[in-house]
């Protein structure tokens, strides 16, 4: 019973919140076009890790600031910050913090050591990039109501 009251507590914040007096539906498809040109551009940077990793860490940097902003649509984000360690949202959280942790400092760290990038760079950042914003879509779709469940219904 609380999961249910609680989801619709979540709804009802979800549809009182009006950035800019955007709808609901509004909101959710320019959430998916940031966090999609986001996405690209992080995934982009890590194709070009190979020429140098500063190009990878700046086209990373737009990525992560798109992907992150388009969050802001769906909830407000002073409160997103506050509910980030909820019960259902602390996993996510934490795996995406740590995700770019590892994901920034080991090309760096290798570039330095072994002075040169290699394919080993470009697999293991797209292998991070994969869970960054894995995990950030999950963070993310815990504020559109019953879009959890849907996927997970979806895959059963």
């Amino acid at each position: 019973m609380s999961s249910a009251r609680s989801a619709g507590s979540y709804a009802l914040l979800f549809q009182s919140y009006r950035p800019f007096g955007l709808s609901q539906t509004l909101r959710i498809y320019i959430f998916i076009g940031l966090f999609a040109v986001g996405t690209l551009i992080s995934f982009l940077g890590a194709l070009l890790l190979l020429t140098n990793p500063f190009v990878f860490l700046f086209l990373f940097s737009i990525g992560l600031t798109l992907t992150l902003s388009s969050t802001c649509f769906l909830f407000h984000p002073v409160k997103q910050m506050k509910m980030s360690m909820d019960k259902v949202r602390a996993p996510a959280t934490i795996t995406f913090i740590v995700g770019v942790t590892i994901v920034i400092f080991v090309p760096l760290c290798l570039y330095f050591i072994v002075g040169r990038t290699d394919a080993f760079m470009v697999i293991f950042s797209v292998i991070g990039l994969t869970v960054i914003y894995g995990s950030l879509l999950w963070y993310a779709l815990s504020f559109i109501p019953f879009a959890r469940d849907v996927i997970v219904g979806a895959g059963k």
